[in-house]
């Protein structure tokens, strides 16, 4: 385990940033605009965690047809869904 000092910077009027060190931010797969899970600790250290298991939402939607709808008309009604 290393020690690296991190300057905090002031980006707009109430935010805080600590830029990542790239080394470990390329060995753990990140790239610019993916998401990090941050724990603040009850010792007040912060945990980061690259990890995150995203939820995927299943999502469905029946469309009833009596059968005498046109392709055309069911496919509209699918892309509207």
């Amino acid at each position: 385990m290393r020690t690296e000092l991190r300057r905090v910077q002031r980006t707009g009027a109430s935010t805080l940033t600590v830029s990542l060190p790239k080394e470990w931010a390329d060995s753990s797969g990140l790239k610019a605009g993916d998401q990090v899970s941050m724990v603040v600790q009850v010792d007040g250290t912060i945990v980061l965690d690259t990890k995150i298991e995203r939820r995927k939402e299943v999502l469905r939607k029946e469309i009833w047809t009596d059968g005498k709808e046109s392709t055309e008309h069911l496919t509209r009604k699918l892309i509207g869904a």
